[in-house]
């Protein structure tokens, strides 16, 4: 399905109030820590279009849309969508971002599965109250069950993931200026360092990024996209340990 009616109001709308503070990483992705850069192209630029975004794992990977943040998420449940938490909050003035709305699956200006709007942003209390960018990451909750017809992904924790196939999935803001379309882009590459929190790797993202899935080569969630990290200049994001998956799990609860 395309609604470019309303394709056509959403590119407006980002022209009008996010593209001319392009260079301000929070108009499109709220703010994040100072240690963390929105995106980085290490070497040539090995981003690629995605084909078909209507077959795992590429239905379930959303794009979220505010006046205040333009991100990537993965749908988790039949109404719930898993992202970054400065995606949907500003731990610096201690406010929510306005309502997302939530297209899975969009490429090349096709709308395959509709959208949702958020009704509630579910963020650890950790990065509310301090920013801990440990705790990067967030549920939010739609106000209708637009993932009940899409194959989710299910998300694992995985102590060592170093050396092994990985992939970054999601909606890039630079592809989108050059092209003028809203498509699906991914890399694949390897884990080339991890801690306990977070997982690294030479994967190219860019703003827009942030939020999106780490999947193994089995399509399985193991991590959450975050930025690129200044201290080792690799892109990197938050791992799935026991703490987001009790987290998560308490979420879907609810």
């Amino acid at each position: 399905m395309k609604n470019s009616r309303y394709f056509f109001i959403l590119i407006f709308t980002m022209a009008l109030f996010i593209l001319p503070n392009s260079t301000n990483v929070s108009a499109f992705e709220g703010r994040s820590n100072t240690f963390i850069t929105p995106f980085s192209i290490i070497g040539d630029d090995g981003r690629t279009e995605v084909v078909n975004s209507e077959i795992m794992p590429y239905s379930s990977i959303s794009f979220l849309f505010s006046l205040d943040s333009m991100c990537t998420g993965t749908i988790i449940d039949d109404d719930k969508v898993l992202t970054a938490a400065h995606s949907v909050y500003n731990p610096g003035t201690k406010q929510y971002y306005r309502n997302s709305t939530i297209y899975p699956g969009v490429n090349k200006d096709e709308f395959p599965f509709g959208s949702a709007n958020s009704i509630e942003y579910i963020v650890p209390v950790q990065y509310i109250h301090s920013g801990n960018p440990k705790f990067d990451y967030a549920i939010i909750k739609l106000n209708k069950p637009i993932g009940h017809n899409i194959e989710r992904l299910n998300f694992i924790n995985i102590k060592y993931t170093l050396g092994n196939p990985i992939k970054v999935i999601g909606y890039l803001v630079d592809k989108l200026e050059e092209t003028g379309k809203v498509s699906q882009y991914e890399m694949e590459g390897r884990a080339l360092s991890e801690d306990h929190f977070n997982l690294y790797y030479d994967i190219d993202t860019s703003i827009g990024q942030s939020g999106a899935p780490i999947l193994n080569n089995k399509n399985e969630i193991i991590g959450i996209h975050i930025g690129r990290y200044r201290t080792n200049g690799l892109n990197g994001g938050i791992k799935v340990n026991k703490v987001m998956e009790n987290f998560i799990r308490r979420a879907l609860e609810k």
